[in-house]
């Protein structure tokens, strides 16, 4: 057949289409090509401060500060340097991930720190931290009852408690709390120290000075305080660092039902999305659907990740939905879930959830301890150890329960006075309070939220936290807590105050960083290890234990396999506890034996941040003259620690230790210290120095109302009393300036009298138990208190 000659005009008209075709295709690959591109690096290094604190206000009384943290990112850093607002400024030095500075010089009153790090694309990021000088006047143990309020609400009664000291030969004159506007302070109330309990106090002359205030805001601008300080004879106060009430908004009760029907709405069509089996891109497609919400302030993916998070615009609350890939510490199936939450709720009908209160502890500590500084050395000052795990039952052979906490359990040299939570038990009521522990042992899920894009939302925001600010996002840790919307309005503070997350799924509630800083006091050099997926991806959570006292962090970079999780840190346990050994030999044991990652895409790291040279105690008495607070110490009731009780003062050093049938707002009448060890060999003596105080003499002497003071020794089961002191067998002496709450306006003491005692000869590895009681007997009116101080075992 003969070739048909083309027309110049088709020929035309095909060499265009064919163009054209073409530069669709191209436009569709530049399409796909730009799409599955990250956005350029904008973000800079995170930095993380863990020394002296992870808080935006630090008080010291030394003329200059030492400064160390973390810092990090993906392109590597460059620098980072420090500038104090009187113009001194220098460089920190980095060593892997960790930084460091010089000491940093201090000018009297207060220092603004800025931190700035460049990464090597030149991006930068900063964080501030104030520091309070003050040579003379220490404020320490700063709590408030409550530290937020709503607006146009009645006014709120909070308890505000400051430990004030001085090193000045003059006494405290005054003290009182400000409201600080600018630079202008108004004195709101005074803080005393009369052991009244209407004043908030509890026991007087001992250096805490309490108040009560009733607060009320009609503006959304936190209210801002500070503690003041005025010696005798002189005009000058001293101020502690500023702390922060929040004024909130009140949601009501049809925007908290919006919260959770939302919830409901969002995951719903979430679980829709992945029915297309690709998880990221039912995240991402669930992300572009949320940002669409008129109900969303923000939405985006955890980091590289799975997981979705999101604010909502009316109340402020975070929420998000974990999605953890298959494999790892991850999500169970629906059906498995759907289970759970038909359990709880006959559980709920039943009113046997277990954990859930109708009482929230809201009292927030600010700063760090005064004792802080001496919270030094290697070795884990308690061995009191607990274990958090609200998804055992989902985890199974592979949870931490059953090698990391099995092998604390069964030591017996030392022998650890264990806490376990398990599944549902596991509430945001036991994220306050870890620092009791020397051991912490956490199995749960995690994740990283409100990371990137989040940082737009905190453009002008005042309480947005740096790391957020800064794009990094946090780390989170869930528990089992699934609330109603009962229980959802007692979180409300903490929901939108960036210290809880809500997972939209089964509205579980989860723990931010924040949470930790806030609820927590100083750790007794503890080992944390948080056994969720991603809980070293950023420093957010290892910063939070690191800056109050825990020294040695695990966990993992990435979403991690749970039986590599449960196996690595089983191993590095059972070298750090029962082989003796550093945490950093520990850590490297572990990876030596079970491998440095999981071996996943992307591959979930164990990581140590922190101290690599912490060991075990357990073997010799801890903080004998109670210079570290109660650290080392198992309290049970009313234990404290004091700098002096009116006239009387410590025998050793600036501490001593209280224990008493429940003084002012405390209403325990059995009140323990307590301290086993494992011991070396030899011939042993216990010392220990004591005084006996109760207002029940003397006019119930040789009564029923026969109060005791009680010591003794346990060993290996065998006990031995070594001090009784009774009401009704001790020689009193009376004392002025002590009038305990609910009794007389008489006291009396037995003075101090120092107390020796043979325990004979005693075998290496023996367990040894030494205890201070006190308690009530006939009734808990008058009370009854034990100073204990310099205590001393010697084994020759």
């Amino acid at each position: 057949m003969p070739k048909l000659k083309m027309p110049a005009l088709n020929k035309k008209v095909l060499l265009i289409a064919a163009a054209v075709v073409v530069i669709a295709g191209l436009a569709v690959g530049l399409f796909v090509y730009l799409k599955n591109q990250k956005p350029p690096d904008k973000i800079g290094p995170e930095i993380q401060v863990t020394n002296p604190t992870s808080e935006e206000w630090f008080a010291s009384s030394e003329e200059s500060i030492l400064l160390g943290g973390f810092v990090v990112d993906p392109s590597g850093v460059k620098s980072l340097s420090w500038e104090t607002g009187n113009g001194k400024s220098g460089a920190a030095s980095l060593e892997g991930d960790s930084w460091t500075t010089e000491a940093v010089s201090l000018a009297k009153g207060d220092n603004k720190i800025t931190l700035a790090a460049l990464d090597k694309k030149n991006n930068k990021s900063e964080v501030v931290l104030n520091v309070v000088y003050n040579p003379t006047v220490s404020f320490y143990d700063l709590t408030l009852s409550q530290d937020y309020l709503y607006k146009g609400d009645s006014a709120a009664t909070i308890t505000i408690r400051a430990g004030v000291d001085t090193s000045s030969s003059t006494a405290i004159g005054e003290v009182a709390l400000y409201k600080i506007s600018g630079d202008k302070k108004d004195k709101l109330t005074p803080l005393v120290d009369s052991g009244v309990v209407s004043d908030g106090d509890d026991i007087p002359g001992d250096t805490i000075y309490s108040g009560v205030h009733y607060f009320s805001a009609t503006s959304a601008d936190p209210i801002l305080l500070r503690v003041g300080a005025r010696l005798e004879k002189t005009d000058d106060v001293f101020y502690s660092g500023v702390i922060k009430i929040a004024v909130l908004e009140q949601p009501t009760e049809a925007q908290l039902s919006k919260v959770l029907s939302l919830n409901k709405e969002i995951d719903a069509r979430f679980e829709e999305l992945k029915k297309g089996g690709d998880a990221k891109k039912a995240a991402a497609k669930l992300v572009e659907e949320l940002s669409k919400k008129e109900e969303i302030a923000v939405a985006g993916v955890s980091d590289d990740g799975y997981g979705v998070w999101w604010k909502y615009k009316e109340t402020g609350i975070l929420a998000g939905l974990l999605n953890n890939p298959d494999g790892t510490r991850a999500v169970p199936s629906d059906e498995v879930r759907k289970e759970q939450a038909r359990e709880a709720q006959r559980q709920s009908e039943a009113g046997s959830v277990a954990g859930i209160s109708d009482v929230v502890s809201s009292t927030v500590n600010f700063g760090v301890s005064k004792t802080y500084a001496q919270t030094k050395g290697p070795e884990v000052k308690s061995t009191k150890a607990l274990y958090l795990g609200p998804y055992l039952h989902q985890f199974g052979d592979t949870d931490d329960y059953h090698k990391a906490w099995k092998t604390i359990k069964d030591s017996k040299c030392p022998e650890c006075q264990t806490v376990e939570q398990k599944d549902q038990e596991v509430t945001v009521e036991d994220f306050k309070g870890l620092n009791k522990y020397g051991l912490v042992v956490i199995s749960s899920h995690g994740d990283t939220w409100f990371n990137g894009k989040f940082a737009a939302n905190c453009v002008g925001n005042t309480v947005c936290p740096p790391a957020l600010k800064n794009g990094n996002g946090y780390v989170i840790t869930w528990t089992d807590q699934q609330v109603t919307q009962a229980d959802l309005r007692k979180y409300v503070p903490d929901l939108t105050r960036y210290r809880l997350a809500i997972d939209a799924h089964d509205n579980t509630l989860a723990i931010m960083p924040p949470f930790i800083t806030a609820y927590n006091g100083t750790f007794p050099n503890s080992l944390v290890y948080v056994g969720t997926c991603r809980s070293t991806h950023n420093f957010t959570m290892a910063a939070a234990y690191l800056s109050k006292g825990a020294k040695s962090y695990f966990g993992f970079s990435e979403y991690v396999n749970s039986g590599y999780a449960g196996d690595v840190a089983g191993e590095m346990i059972k070298s750090f506890l029962d082989k003796g050994k550093t945490s950093g030999e520990a850590f490297n044991d572990a990876v030596a034996a079970k491998g440095a990652s999981d071996g996943g895409n992307p591959a979930a790291f164990f990581n140590l941040l922190g101290n690599r040279s912490l060991v075990m105690g357990g073997k010799n008495l801890q903080n004998l003259s109670f210079e570290d607070g109660l650290v080392g110490w198992q309290a049970d009731g009313d234990a404290r620690v004091i700098a002096r009780l009116a006239s009387l003062v410590p025998q050793e050093g600036k501490k001593m230790a209280i224990i008493s049938t429940g003084l002012g707002s405390v209403s325990d009448s059995i009140s323990t210290l307590s301290q086993v060890i494992c011991s070396k060999e030899g011939k042993a003596t216990l010392t220990f120095k004591y005084n006996f105080v109760s207002e029940e003499p003397m006019e119930y002497v040789g009564s029923k109302y026969d109060d005791y003071f009680v010591v003794t020794v346990d060993i290996n089961g065998k006990k031995a009393t070594v001090v009784e002191k009774l009401i009704n067998n001790a020689s009193w002496t009376p004392i002025g300036g002590i009038n305990f709450a609910g009794g007389d306006s008489t006291t009396f003491m037995t003075g101090w009298a120092t107390q020796s005692f043979d325990l004979g000869e005693i075998k290496k590895d023996d367990k040894v138990q030494i205890e201070f009681r006190v308690g009530d007997k006939g009734d808990s009116i008058y009370d009854s208190a034990a100073l204990i101080d310099d205590v001393a075992l010697t084994v020759n």
